[in-house]
């Protein structure tokens, strides 16, 4: 089943590697399913919903190295024509 979403490519880089590309096709759940399911969650501003790497299956001659340790200094990139760039860099814990 095709949706409205599936040619919208979604490129995650960490500190400036490309770590997934892929289309919102590739999911193995639809936006709406997710939307539906995190529409039960009470989200705070500035949550992350995270849906990690395992919802998308790599593309021919790429693969997923899972799980990547993150840590403080590093920086995430989420590029999408649908919404442009999202960074984070990751900071230590102030606990």
């Amino acid at each position: 089943m095709t949706g409205p979403f599936d040619p919208i490519e979604v490129t995650l880089k960490l500190n400036g590697k490309v770590r997934q590309q892929f289309t919102l096709g590739d999911l193995a759940f639809g936006v709406e399913e997710m939307v539906s399911a995190w529409s039960r969650m009470i989200l705070e501003p500035g949550d992350i919903v995270g849906l990690g790497a395992t919802i998308a299956r790599p593309r021919p001659g790429m693969t997923l190295e899972s799980p990547v340790p993150i840590k403080p200094g590093d920086v995430i990139e989420v590029e999408s024509s649908a919404i442009g760039l999202l960074r984070a860099e990751f900071v230590e814990s102030e606990d």
